[in-house]
C-alpha cells in the first residue's frame, strides 16, 4: 500500500525571506518549478529536464505578473479609503504530489503520468473554483510532471481564492482556505477518489505545509550541508528524511484532530443523553408531584370519611339505645297481651269481664269499698271494661315480630 505525500508552501510577491513573513518569494518558488530548475536540489539530472511534462501552463509563464494583475484587480474593486492588499499577501501556493518510489516503480511511464494527472484533477475539485461569464475557472494556473529527478512527481501552483460573502466579491485569503480544515478535507477524500479511479494501492494521502523560512528548517538545512562535506546523506536522501519527518508530524497532528473531533462528537452525544435524562427526570418529578396531590386529596377524603363514619356510628348508637328503651317499654304490653290470650284460651275472659261489670255498677250505685269514683284505680277499671266490651284488637304475633326487629338492631351493634 502507498502513502502519497503532498507538501505545500505559501508564496507572495514580497522578496523578504524572514521568519516573520512566513512566505517564499513567488519568483524563487517558480524558478524551482519551471524548466530553469534553479533550486537547491543537486540531484536534478538536467539532461532529462526536457522529459518534464507540462500538464497545465508552460515554463516561460510570468507568474509574478499574473499575481500582480490579480492583486491590482482586487485593489481596484475595493471601496475608496479601504487599505490595499499587503506586499506579503499570499497570492500563490506551490504544492508537490509525491508518490513513493515503491509505488511508481511498479507503473509504466504512461501509468505514472496518468496517476499524477488523476491526482491533480482531484486536487482541483477540492480547491475553490470561480465562475466567470458562466464558465468555471480553476484555481490551478500551472502544473508540471518532473521526470528529471529520482522519482517522478508533480509540481503545481494555485491561487488561494476566497469568496467574501459579506462583501459579495472574490479576494485572496490563504488563512481561510489553506488551513487544517482544507488539509483534513484533502487527506480524507483524495485516497478514496484515487481508489475509485482504479489506483487500488493508494492507502493514504498526506497534505501538509512546508515553511522554508522556519528557523528550525534552516537549522537542519545547515546541518545537512555540513554533513554533506563529511560524506553524509545525499540531497535526495536528506529530502526524503525531512519529508518523512514532516509527514509524521502532520500525521500525528491529523490524528490528534481526529481524536479531538471524535471526543467532541462523544461529548455532544453525552450532552444529548444528559438532556434526555434531565427531561425524563423532570417528567418523573412532575408525575410524583401529581401523585402527591392525589395522595393528599385521598388522605383528606379519608379524614372526611372517618369523620362521617364516626358521626353515623354515633347516630346509630343513639338509635340502638332508643330501640332498647322501646323494647323495655313494650315488654309490659307484651306481657299483658299474653295474659289476655291466656284468659281467652281458658275461658276466663267472660268471667273477668262480668265480674268487672258488677263491681263497676256497684261503684256507680253506692261506691265500692269506699273507693273514690274519680280515683286512678277506678278510672283504670272503667277503661279496662271499655276495652273488654269493645274487644281488644291486638295481634300477639305481629307484636312479637316488631319486638324481634328492634332486638335485631342490638345484634348488629354487638
Amino acid at each position: 500500500m502507498a502513502k502519497v505525500g503532498m507538501p505545500m508552501m505559501k508564496s507572495s510577491l514580497s522578496p523578504n525571506k524572514s521568519a516573520k513573513s512566513k512566505t517564499c518569494p513567488v519568483s524563487k518558488a517558480w524558478r524551482e518549478m519551471n524548466d530553469n530548475r534553479e533550486g537547491v536540489d543537486k540531484d536534478i539530472d538536467r539532461s532529462k529536464t526536457s522529459e518534464n511534462i507540462w500538464v497545465k501552463g508552460y515554463s516561460e509563464m510570468d507568474v509574478e505578473r499574473i499575481c500582480r494583475s490579480i492583486i491590482d484587480d482586487i485593489d481596484k474593486k475595493r471601496a475608496p479609503g479601504v487599505r490595499k492588499l499587503r506586499e506579503d499577501t499570499v497570492c500563490l501556493i506551490f504544492g508537490v504530489i509525491k508518490p513513493p518510489e515503491s509505488f511508481m516503480d511498479k507503473l509504466t511511464k504512461e501509468e505514472q503520468e496518468q496517476f499524477l494527472k488523476d491526482a491533480l484533477n482531484e486536487i482541483e475539485k477540492l480547491l475553490p473554483c470561480r465562475i466567470v461569464n458562466g464558465k468555471k475557472i480553476s484555481s490551478v494556473i500551472a502544473a508540471v510532471i518532473h521526470n528529471d529527478e529520482g522519482n517522478p512527481h508533480l509540481h503545481f501552483c494555485f491561487v488561494p481564492w476566497h469568496f467574501d460573502v459579506e462583501k459579495n466579491r472574490w479576494t485572496l485569503n490563504a488563512k481561510k482556505e489553506f488551513n487544517l480544515k482544507f488539509f483534513n478535507k484533502v487527506n480524507k477524500n483524495m485516497p478514496q477518489k484515487l481508489r475509485d479511479l482504479g489506483w487500488k494501492d493508494i492507502e493514504d494521502c498526506n497534505l501538509f505545509e512546508v515553511k522554508r523560512e522556519d528557523p528550525e528548517y534552516e537549522k537542519k538545512l545547515q546541518e545537512h550541508k555540513k554533513n554533506r562535506k563529511k560524506g553524509g546523506l545525499s540531497s535526495t536522501e536528506y529530502k526524503k528524511r525531512m519529508d518523512a519527518e514532516i509527514m509524521e508530524k502532520d500525521k500525528r497532528l491529523s490524528d490528534l484532530e481526529k481524536r479531538n473531533k471524535k471526543a467532541k462528537k462523544g461529548n455532544k452525544k453525552l450532552k444529548q443523553k444528559e438532556n434526555k435524562i434531565n427531561a425524563q427526570i423532570a417528567q418523573k418529578q412532575a408525575e410524583i408531584e401529581d401523585l402527591d396531590e392525589i395522595i393528599s386529596q385521598k388522605e383528606e377524603y379519608n379524614k372526611k370519611l372517618d369523620q362521617a363514619t364516626k358521626e353515623k356510628r354515633a347516630e346509630y348508637v343513639t338509635l340502638v339505645q332508643k330501640a332498647q328503651n322501646l323494647i323495655e317499654s313494650i315488654k309490659p304490653i307484651k306481657r299483658l297481651v299474653q295474659i289476655i290470650a291466656a284468659f281467652r284460651e281458658f275461658g276466663l275472659f267472660d268471667f273477668i269481664r262480668n265480674g268487672l261489670d258488677r263491681g263497676l255498677n256497684q261503684v256507680a250505685d253506692d261506691g265500692f269499698y269506699g273507693l273514690d269514683r274519680e280515683s286512678d284505680a277506678v278510672q283504670g277499671c272503667f277503661e279496662l271494661d271499655n276495652v273488654l266490651r269493645n274487644g281488644l284488637d291486638l295481634d300477639l304475633e305481629e307484636l312479637e315480630n316488631s319486638i324481634k326487629s328492634v332486638e335485631s338492631l342490638q345484634d348488629i351493634e354487638r
